[in-house]
């Protein structure tokens, strides 16, 4: 918003006024305010003086007494505490100005108490500082506050010595003052200043605390930090909550306080600062109004001039209806702007017809970019109208591609008063012809300020077209040539470079200004290869054919340090309208030459390696047709590799191999690692195989086909059995260990419960086995041992179980019987069995055997119970005698 020359008159004489009256007023209210705070100091001040005097001077008094009634105690014997409490009943009328008395004898026993406390007789206050000083020193001793000993009040003591006739102290007498008590302190401790302030006592000191305080709970506590004070006598002002002023008491070592709160103090000098603030507010407003009123009418005359000025910018003719008849300053300057006002008008017109004659688009702006003027050449060449053209609707035209750009170009120059250069394209208004203009526009400064714009327009659009075509094909030509992969050099008939791109830099070690003019054939060909390369040159700038055009071939070319470079050459022979020139285009091929042979060495190397592994080593694609086995294929089949290569790995193996080959094979094709373990028997050799499938993964994750590794097991398997077989035999009979035992009873029980067919174990060992280790030796009892399994197992079946625990002991697993009888019958057999003389060397030897039978007849029964019931049976059958068997069931004994 534009503020007028009256508004701001009017405004500047106002403010000066108000600051004027303001700045009086201030200094009238800070006076007022440091006047009442004085007074307010004094006042208070001489409060706290006269406070202070009166309480020290009943501290006196108090004291006074108390030294009189320790001069009546003089002549008594304190030592006797019936004769010390008798002698203080005397002295009640001075026990009203305390809180009770003390007496106490030089020891610092307590003696006596006023009122009688029975409780504090015999008391020690040989250790307090006071009662010291009183008793050492002989003069009266006031306490700093402390908590009593006898009664736990906060207490101050006045101590008195009494003195005897030879003047020495007999005893101390002590008066205490309670200071939550309604004594001197506690009358100023409850006496209130004004509405809200009081007094406060403190002790002096490093560390004071409080001895007379409104909130009793703050008495004893130490002083807050808040009412710490700075000064001696003078009242201070304590920070923005309240007026402190203190006054020292000269009979003991205190401090007497008076805190006013601010608030209480302050309020009556803000009602008159209020006051004098509402007065100056009217004050302020009356001589602002004069002012306004005095200033409008004044400045009648200019603004009838402004109207004018005005009227002339909105294209009114002259003369303006100005004030030139006034005869003052502003009827001066009304004639002046009307005598230019008509010389800028004749200027105008002149320009304009020059604006007209030139063949350049001519538009002037305002400072804010809106069009004012436009010559006839900018209307030809945007077809609009003046008045569309002063409304703006240049901005129509613009192409839609970069109107914002261009809108926002234009509007920033006119925000930063800057030049403007810009080739548009347009829609001319009418046709709707594309047109392609260049606007160039600069500020017109008016003492340094911007008033507005002039331009021109100027229609390019053939002479755009014409270098747009030119620069295309010159820049497409340069960036193919510079930004080639490969070397590019142009030669002329004359075998010269004319032509050198950045990568025939970077391949030859040569630069372009180092190369052109020079002979090709010197900077480049090998000597051997001149007689060739100066022949082929020339037919090919004769005719334009030659062996290298239109084809690629491999040679070799010399780099700057002379070693000769390996590459593909591809030539393209241009007619200049004299002769052809050859274009050639060269590949380094050293990297891929190097990376050839690297790769054939490396490819050997790998097969040399995969043909001797013992490891069977084959690719299949995602078809599974085989497309490389090692040499192991050959050593493990007898067949060539080239007899399989492209056959599906179900044409090359046995279909039982295949079938055992094919689930792998089809989860490894799903892009899953596989390994699993097949028997074959190629080659007539039958081997345990590990086979391990890998899929061969593409870049996007598709499975290009499978690498197979297979690795022949069979020693590994046929070590695995025989230690399986060995962990589950014992090495002395040949007979099942304890192990296999154990295994083979839990799956024979599985059968007998799920059939329901009796089975029997039967436990069973030597008689006096331990007497023959004894008497003819281990070697003895171990032939023994393997005669005696080999005679059972003779009266057994071969389906049936004969195991040897440990020792002596035996086990038999009979399966499948018709009825529990069956057991009993080859308990019998064995006795029978065992009859005849053992054979042992030179030895003959009578074996029997004790056995224990347990029938399960179909029942649910645990490994664990059944063995039980077994060894239960043994040793029923040695209890018996030794040589005989017992039976027995789950249900009991059977009859044998």
């Amino acid at each position: 918003m534009r503020l007028s020359l009256k508004f701001k008159i009017a405004c500047a004489t106002t403010l000066l006024a108000v600051v004027l009256v303001a700045l009086v007023a201030g200094l009238q209210r800070m006076r007022m305010g440091e006047d009442y705070l004085a007074l307010i100091e004094r006042e208070q001040a001489w409060l706290t003086a006269a406070t202070a005097d009166a309480l020290a001077e009943k501290i006196e008094l108090q004291l006074q007494v108390l030294q009189q009634s320790a001069q009546e105690l003089g002549r008594l014997d304190l030592n006797d505490p019936m004769v010390s409490q008798a002698a203080l009943t005397p002295l009640a009328p001075a026990r009203a100005l305390f809180f009770g008395l003390t007496l106490v004898e030089p020891g610092g026993r307590v003696v006596g108490t006023l009122p009688s406390n029975p409780q504090a007789i015999r008391t020690n206050l040989g250790d307090r500082e006071y009662f010291r000083i009183a008793l050492d020193v002989g003069q009266p001793n006031i306490s700093p506050p402390l908590r009593s000993r006898l009664s736990g009040k906060p207490m101050v003591l006045m101590a008195v010595p009494i003195l005897g006739a030879e003047g020495r102290a007999r005893g101390v007498l002590i008066g205490a003052l309670d200071l939550n008590h309604s004594n001197a302190l506690g009358a100023l401790r409850n006496t209130p200043i004004g509405h809200t302030g009081h007094f406060v006592v403190v002790t002096r000191g490093a560390e004071p605390v409080y001895v007379a305080h409104p909130d009793p709970s703050r008495v004893l506590q130490p002083v807050m930090p808040e009412d710490l004070m700075r000064g001696d006598d003078a009242a201070r002002r304590q920070g923005p909550a309240a007026i402190v002023t203190r006054r020292y008491l000269r009979t003991v070592n205190w401090e007497l306080r008076v805190v006013l709160p601010e608030a209480e103090v302050l309020a009556p000098l803000k009602v008159a600062q209020e006051r004098l603030l509402r007065d100056t507010v009217l004050l302020s407003a009356g001589f602002a109004a004069l002012v306004w009123v005095a200033t409008f009418w004044l400045l009648r005359p200019l603004g009838r001039l402004h109207r004018a000025i005005g009227a002339l910018r909105q294209g009114s003719a002259l003369p303006l209806d100005a004030p030139v008849a006034e005869n003052n300053e502003i009827g001066d300057v009304a004639r002046d702007f009307s005598a230019l006002m008509q010389e800028l008008q004749s200027r105008r017109a002149e320009l304009e017809a020059v604006n007209d004659a030139s063949p350049l688009g001519i538009f002037r702006c305002d400072a804010q970019g809106r069009i004012l003027y436009v010559n006839d050449s900018y209307l030809r060449i945007t077809g609009l109208t003046r008045t569309q053209a002063a409304a703006g609707e240049w901005q129509r035209l613009l192409d839609p591609a970069d109107a914002h750009e261009a809108v926002q170009s234009w509007n920033q120059s006119v925000q930063s008063a800057a030049g403007h250069r810009r080739i548009q394209r347009l829609r001319r208004s009418g046709d709707g012809r594309a047109v392609v203009v260049s606007v160039h526009a600069a500020p017109v400064r008016v003492s340094g300020d911007v008033a507005g714009f002039v331009g021109t327009m100027e229609d390019i659009t053939e002479q755009r077209a014409v270098e747009a075509a030119l620069e295309q094909s010159e820049v497409r030509l340069r960036s193919i040539l510079t930004h080639a992969p490969d070397a590019f050099v142009s030669i002329n008939a004359a075998g010269d470079i004319i032509e050198w791109n950045r990568q025939a830099e970077a391949t030859f070690g040569r630069s372009r200004d180092e190369v052109l003019g020079r002979n090709a054939a010197e900077l480049l060909i090998p000597p051997a290869l001149h007689g060739s390369y100066a022949s082929a040159l020339q037919r090919v700038t004769l005719t334009g054919h030659g062996p290298a055009v239109n084809r690629r071939i491999e040679m070799p070319v010399l780099h700057r340090d002379g070693r000769e470079i390996p590459v593909e050459l591809s030539v393209a022979a241009l007619h200049d309208g004299k002769a052809y020139v050859v274009n050639a285009f060269l590949h380094d091929i050293t990297e891929r030459k190097r990376a050839e042979r690297q790769l054939g060495e490396s490819e050997n190397r790998v097969r040399a390696i995969a043909d001797n592994v013992p490891v069977l080593i084959s690719y299949m694609d995602d078809q599974a047709r085989v497309k490389y086995v090692n040499a192991t294929f050959h050593a493990w089949t007898g067949r060539e590799a080239a007899e399989v290569i492209g056959k599906t790995l179900e044409q090359v193996i046995s279909s039982g191999l295949y079938e055992q080959c094919r689930p792998g094979l089809l989860a490894a094709l799903r892009g899953e690692r596989v390994e699993f373990e097949g028997v074959s028997s190629a080659g007539g050799v039958e081997r345990h195989m590990h086979n391990v499938y890998v899929p061969d993964l593409s870049a996007e994750g598709r499975v290009r086909g499978v690498y197979a590794l297979t690795t022949d097991v069979t020693a590994s398997k046929q070590v695995e059995a025989q230690l399986q077989a060995l962990a589950r035999i014992d090495t002395l009979t040949g007979l099942p260990n304890r192990r296999a035992f154990e295994e083979r009873l839990e799956a024979a029980l599985a059968r007998s419960h799920r059939t329901c067919r009796p089975m029997a174990l039967m436990f069973m060992d030597v008689d006096h086995f331990k007497d023959i280790n004894d008497s003819l030796g281990h070697g003895v009892g171990d032939a023994v041992l393997k005669e005696f399994a080999a005679r059972v197992l003779r009266c057994v079946r071969s389906t049936d179980t004969v195991a040897r625990l440990a020792g002596d002991e035996f086990v038999i697993i009979l399966e499948n019987l018709n009825a529990s009888s069956e057991a009993a019958l080859v308990a019998r057999k064995i006795g029978l069995a065992l009859r005849g003389p053992f054979l042992l060397d030179s030895h003959r030897l009578a074996v029997t055997s004790s056995v224990g039978v347990a029938v399960v007849d179909g029942d649910d029964v645990s490994p664990a119970d059944l063995v039980n019931k077994a060894d239960e049976a043994l040793y029923a059958a040695k209890r018996a005698g030794r040589n005989t068997y017992e039976l027995l069931s789950f249900a009991g004994a059977r009859p044998r």
